[in-house]
């Protein structure tokens, strides 16, 4: 793969995460202000179908910059062909459920401004 592919994979993936994120804050914040308690959906169907789109944008750069053939080695061999290293990750994964499910109780008590403030203020003490 030539230079210039790369680069515009790595920022073109790191465009799209981030573009996906802010509008998952924006659309939780304005889904729990604007529903009542009859129309509330559970947390975890919209962290599943958020984690579902990470997947499949994934899915789609290794497809860009490889092949179909190249996602299916990379699934077995990296993936599947790595327990040991599979098994590492997940506490991590779960962690990280555990901190998308806080999201939605966070975004339901502040306004998106707010929480994103308080979590960069978060991130910025514990990088220290």
């Amino acid at each position: 793969m030539n230079a210039n592919k790369t680069i515009f994979m790595k920022y073109g993936t790191l465009l799209l995460i981030t573009l996906q994120t802010t509008i998952l804050v924006l659309t939780l914040r304005y889904s729990r202000k604007n529903s009542s308690p009859d129309e509330a959906y559970f947390n975890s169907t919209a962290v599943l179908f958020s984690e579902f789109v990470k997947f499949l944008i994934c899915i789609v750069v290794i497809i860009y910059s490889d092949s179909i053939r190249g996602l299916y080695y990379v699934l077995r061999d990296e993936v599947f062909g790595k327990p040991k290293e599979l098994s590492k990750i997940l506490l991590p994964a779960f962690l990280y459920t555990v901190q998308n499910n806080l999201l939605f109780l966070a975004l339901t008590n502040l306004d998106a401004a707010t929480y994103q403030v308080l979590i960069l203020l978060i991130f910025w003490h514990f990088s220290k």
